[in-house]
């Protein structure tokens, strides 16, 4: 299993000579993921302590931005995708706007950027994002929230530096777009929302769903962030849809499956900590 950080995200961050580049080249992340998944199966290798070789496809998992990027990998690179797990996803095209309370507060979070106010605006996200925009209560464990709130204020201060990461890094998807090809994809599909989410991402996941014809949905009770609130559930989602749909397009390493996760610098199915994985997760 392999998780990395996309470009512009946690520990991914932009060469100077390419943050000096005016105007700045956009980036296709579908083909980053694809550039990480052939050089692994060029290496013919695997993560230490495990024995057998890579096969030639991966299970792409993708939370948030980064479903979406699952899903421009599969549709552009299908020999590399045997299984695609979307969860709480968005994809470029769809139209799912938010409600007027959730357009508020991301209003809130954007001006408290732009003026350096970067501890609020990472507070607004973190209620945003883990509490749920309409929940108005703390509903979120102090450890989840210190989690999320030390990557808010992380990638919030990216965006005010208009420098190193998020959306300061031009992005270029598929061509043609991704949400016009989503009928191409043939692998097994699985897809997970979180009932106290914003509007955009819930129906714009119901649009994934029926579009992809996913064999698994799952609706989780947490908010965004499916995989802090939840990970052992999430974790335990995953491996039912890998033994039901996904066991003979992998090679299978007892409780381990070869995946490709891309979480948008969120620690997810593989913790940060795990010494096992600490130079893959450079990459």
């Amino acid at each position: 299993m392999l998780r990395y950080d996309v470009f512009g995200y946690g520990l991914s961050k932009p060469t100077a000579e390419y943050l000096q580049t005016d105007p700045r080249p956009r980036v296709k992340h579908n083909e980053h993921a694809a550039s990480i998944a052939r050089n692994l199966i060029a290496m013919n290798t695997i993560p230490e302590g495990t024995s057998n070789a890579f096969s030639s496809k991966f299970v792409v998992i993708g939370l948030s931005r980064g479903g979406g990027i699952a899903i421009e990998l599969t549709v552009a690179h299908p020999e590399l995708v045997c299984g695609l797990v979307v969860v709480a996803g968005n994809l470029t095209g769809i139209d799912a706007p938010n409600t007027a309370e959730e357009k508020a507060l991301i209003g809130q979070w954007y001006t408290s950027m732009q003026v350096g106010e970067i501890e609020k605006a990472a507070t607004i996200f973190t209620r945003f994002w883990g509490d749920g925009p309409s929940v108005k209560e703390v509903r979120i464990r102090q450890d989840v929230r210190e989690k999320l709130y030390a990557w808010c204020a992380d990638i919030t201060r990216r965006e005010a530096e208009k420098s190193s990461g998020g959306f300061c890094i031009p992005y270029e998807g598929t061509d043609p777009p991704a949400v016009e090809r989503l009928s191409t994809v043939k692998v097994p599909v699985a897809t997970a929302t979180g009932v106290y989410d914003e509007t955009s991402t819930t129906e714009g996941m119901q649009l994934i769903i029926e579009k992809l014809k996913a064999v698994s949905v799952k609706e989780f009770d947490t908010a965004h962030m499916v995989n802090l609130e939840e990970p052992r559930a999430l974790n335990s989602w995953i491996e039912e849809y890998l033994e039901k749909y996904v066991t003979t397009c992998i090679e299978r390493q007892g409780p381990l499956r070869r995946s490709l996760a891309d979480v948008a610098g969120i620690h997810a199915l593989v913790k940060s900590d795990n010494e096992e994985y600490q130079e893959l997760l450079k990459l």
